[in-house]
């Protein structure tokens, strides 16, 4: 068995010309392991032959028995993870050219978690800057100013752009969520809790790219994603309340989302906060407050005290 320092870990469906980018940004080395998980992509039976870069010496390919999302395909890919470190990868992305040597600095350390800075771009024009990177950039300063780790631990909800200890995953037995969106949410929040040691680095290493029909393509906006993402944030936030204040900015987008194009949804997610303890209200008084009306507002004010009435005498969410 090989002494991997890494196992890189990319979930893949349907993209096959930017895999092999982002297999072009990882160097041939002895240490590294590439697995590559194929969801079910309808061509995948002719990529060995179509793509050489998947015959190298240090990749293993695994084809999903059938399409189960992100977390699916990354659980799949944990279970054949040899290294040291766990990095993870998607298919659309790409690691800077200083990656590795930046992360060979890390390798040896006692520290269970290390993140890093990024940068972001348009996949299909990497010369136009994106905005992904921002909110993370601001993780970043905050740990920098202030030396509190809980942001590291719990605010970083991206599997992305870290080095997580597979000891701490095998030990607790950790998975991703077998979810359409927001698969890594939980994860991450869980790699907090279990990490003894943390660190950042403020070196990018990684670019996260966006491009049209991903799934951060107009966020929230697609059939059943922003319930699904708010009740991944739900269960995030039973982990992360006791080191964090307050509530995930994007939980207001989801619910946003929810209220004007699947009311039903809204309905669920609104009932389903009270179960996890989530601060729903101070949600849906952001919402309320960016509704864009006095009378949207106040629309999204009163159907939410209904429902809350609703529960509270017994009706269909009590």
């Amino acid at each position: 068995m090989a002494a991997y320092t890494y196992s890189v870990i990319i979930p893949h469906y349907g993209i096959p010309d930017l895999l092999m980018r982002c297999l072009a940004s990882i160097p041939e080395r002895e240490d590294i392991q590439v697995i590559v998980v194929d969801d079910g992509s309808p061509d995948a039976g002719t990529y060995i032959r179509r793509f050489p870069e998947l015959s190298r010496p240090d990749l293993i390919w695994i084809a999903a028995p059938h399409n189960g999302g992100a977390g699916y395909a990354r659980n799949l890919g944990l279970g054949k993870a040899e290294g040291k470190w766990l990095v993870f990868a998607d298919a659309d992305d790409y690691f800077l050219p200083e990656a590795w040597k930046i992360f060979d600095r890390y390798a040896a350390s006692d520290n269970d978690l290390i993140c890093f800075r990024f940068t972001s771009a348009l996949s299909d024009d990497l010369s136009r800057k994106g905005e992904r990177n921002d909110e993370w950039d601001q993780i970043l300063a905050r740990y920098t100013c202030t030396g509190d780790d809980s942001v590291l631990r719990y605010s970083w909800r991206l599997t992305l752009s870290r080095m997580i200890r597979k000891r701490i995953v095998d030990e607790n037995g950790l998975r991703f969520e077998q979810v359409q969106y927001s698969n890594d949410a939980v994860f991450s929040a869980k790699v907090g809790w279990a990490a003894g040691k943390v660190a950042a680095c403020l070196d990018p290493v990684y670019c996260l790219t966006k491009r049209e029909g991903s799934l951060i393509w107009h966020f929230s906006l697609k059939p059943g994603e922003a319930e699904c993402r708010f009740r991944e944030a739900c269960k995030e936030y039973v982990i992360t309340r006791p080191f964090l204040k307050g509530f995930k900015r994007n939980t207001i987008i989801m619910l946003h989302a929810l209220f004007w194009n699947d009311r039903k949804g809204y309905d669920r997610c609104f009932h389903l906060a009270r179960t996890y303890g989530f601060p729903r209200w101070a949600v849906v008084l952001r919402v309320a407050w960016n509704a864009g009306s006095f009378r949207k507002g106040l629309e999204v004010l009163g159907h939410s005290l209904a429902l809350q009435w609703d529960e509270r005498c017994g009706g269909t969410y009590a």
